[in-house]
């Protein structure tokens, strides 16, 4: 299958992926060389990170959806991540010490974002593996790859077995080595910004409880929200004394007090009414 040219375009905050290893599948630095004979164990299958990116153009894999795939079972559904595509990319890597004896390993890997890719199949015709040759400078961290050796991949053709859950999580893999790598490149999505604690660029900032309110535009007068209590200040008594002993008590308001001669003149007229009664 062909397989477009393309760039890597490093995604600017590298996220990270929750990744469970299990059986004889083990979590480790890449090392300079992935080549066959630079990195062997016969107990091991070393999962590798490779770094995270986005693509740049369309990437062919060899499996794109669920299954298992063996050589007593039917070739994998090969298709395209699309370009565009943020990816963390892995690599599983199994090769056997030595040149002599066959080494067997199992195990499995867990992710927390779904697989989009797998790329490991090698033609049975060339025993080349195109689409791991394809990406291994544009995918591929800064090591040396066995680009171009036959069988790097796995050989469904034999007696490597590859199988992607059903719900695209997971890949198992049960492989044996001789004298050859067998190599598994994985594409995993890469979660949202928010899905990883970032917050993303236009989100709101949270409520601050102490921040004063919003201007409404309206000037601060000072004045207080009316209740319907009364505002009026209390009475200020006024008492006028007239003749025979009279006495008035007058009660005003102090904002609206009227003038003494008209107190006078109240006080007078009221006393006047009293005498005459």
């Amino acid at each position: 299958m062909a397989v477009a040219a393309l760039t890597m375009t490093p995604v600017g905050t590298a996220r990270a992926q929750v990744v469970t290893p299990s059986g004889q599948v083990q979590v480790a630095p890449i090392p300079g060389s992935v080549a066959e004979g630079a990195h062997e164990s016969d107990e091991l299958i070393r999962l590798f990170d490779e770094g995270e990116t986005t693509l740049t153009a369309d990437v062919a894999a060899d499996a794109v959806s669920p299954g298992s795939w063996s050589s007593t079972m039917p070739a994998p559904p090969a298709g395209l991540v699309p370009e565009g595509t943020p990816v963390h990319v892995y690599l599983l890597h199994f090769d056997n010490v030595g040149t002599e004896a066959a080494a067997t390993a199992s195990g499995s890997v867990e992710f927390a974002e779904e697989v989009l890719g797998l790329l490991f199949v090698c033609n049975e015709v060339d025993n080349l593996c195109p689409t791991l040759d394809a990406t291994d400078g544009t995918l591929g961290a800064s090591a040396i790859y066995p680009t171009g050796d036959p069988l790097r991949g796995i050989e469904l053709f034999q007696s490597d077995v590859v199988t992607l859950s059903g719900d695209r999580r997971s890949v198992d893999v049960a492989l044996t080595s001789r004298n050859r790598t067998d190599q598994v490149r994985i594409l995993v999505a890469v979660p949202p910004e928010e899905d990883a604690g970032v917050a993303p660029p236009d989100a709101a900032p949270p409520a601050d409880s102490g921040s004063p309110p919003p201007d409404s535009g309206v000037p601060d007068t000072g004045a207080t929200a009316d209740t319907g209590a009364s505002t009026t200040p209390p009475p200020d008594p006024f008492t006028f004394s007239g003749s025979g002993g009279c006495s008035c008590r007058v009660e005003t308001r102090k904002e609206g007090r009227p003038t003494l001669l008209a107190l006078l003149l109240l006080g007078a007229v009221l006393c006047a009414r009293r005498s005459g009664s």
